[in-house]
């Protein structure tokens, strides 16, 4: 099966040390791995894209902040099925896999015009997440096109069973399935024992032990997990980042 992967949101770059941008070459890559000729469509980072995928990446259109920011992005997402049409007709691509984007219809519109199949990669509803977190001027417009690109596709994969109740609620009538994200083993393989790891934390062996990896910010919930610490005797939440709320975690911490 020939696969285009789609990711038109700028925050989300190839190469890139977002998980984010993991998660999106991984994808790729593992789709690669069981068989299927994938070309990975997105935004240029810094250095070199991965050998091993084929890819067609636009360069980052710069910074910019408020409403600017996003109409850069309603146009890069404009820009994107113009700028590789050529070359992802000429591939004829099975399915289109598409990254839910702010404002992204560049997955639906290439797979529209090449007769593909779409699916459509949820992680959470970003209309909704960035008018609650960053502000969106532009709301309106997100959830429409939110709505559109989720009315059309063929497939929305969830990453969790929540994810898919909220897709349902907005986007009733298209099939939904839970998919979680995976882990790559290779990049996180253990290379110290576990004991001689909680040694160096200076945890005890048998502790029982949540951790949380990524960058520290709101809507992730990292203060919801502080919070249930009392609630779990002899548990220990090992927090691996940093970010906007870590001052705000370390003193929700400091006061249990």
């Amino acid at each position: 099966m020939r696969i285009a992967v789609v990711c038109s949101d700028l925050g989300v770059r190839v190469p890139g040390t977002k998980g984010a941008s993991l998660h999106l070459t991984s994808i790729s890559r593992a789709l690669q791995e069981v068989g299927h000729d994938v070309v990975l469509v997105g935004v240029r980072g810094h250095g070199d894209p991965p050998a091993e995928v084929a890819t067609l990446l636009l360069d980052h259109p710069g910074r910019t902040s408020g409403l600017r920011r996003e109409l850069r992005k309603i146009r890069f997402t404009a820009a994107l099925p113009r700028a590789v049409l050529p070359s992802i007709a000429a591939f004829a691509p099975d399915v289109v896999y598409e990254r839910l984007a702010l404002f992204g219809v560049a997955g639906r519109e290439l797979a529209g015009a090449c007769g593909a199949r779409h699916l459509v990669e949820v992680n959470a509803l970003l209309a909704a997440e960035e008018a609650q977190w960053r502000g969106l001027r532009l709301a309106g417009l997100a959830r429409r096109r939110e709505r559109r690109v989720l009315d059309g596709a063929d497939l929305r994969l969830a990453v969790s069973r929540e994810v898919a109740e909220q897709v349902a609620r907005v986007s009733p009538h298209r099939p939904t399935a839970v998919v979680p994200n995976g882990l790559d083993d290779e990049l996180f393989r253990a290379r110290p024992s576990r004991g001689s790891a909680r040694r160096f934390l200076g945890l005890p062996d048998h502790a029982q032990l949540l951790a949380f990896v990524g960058v520290l910010r709101p809507w992730h919930g990292v203060d919801v997990a502080v919070r249930a610490l009392p609630l779990i005797p002899g548990a220990v939440l090992c927090v691996a980042g940093e970010g906007p709320v870590q001052g705000e975690l370390e003193r929700l911490a400091a006061a249990l």
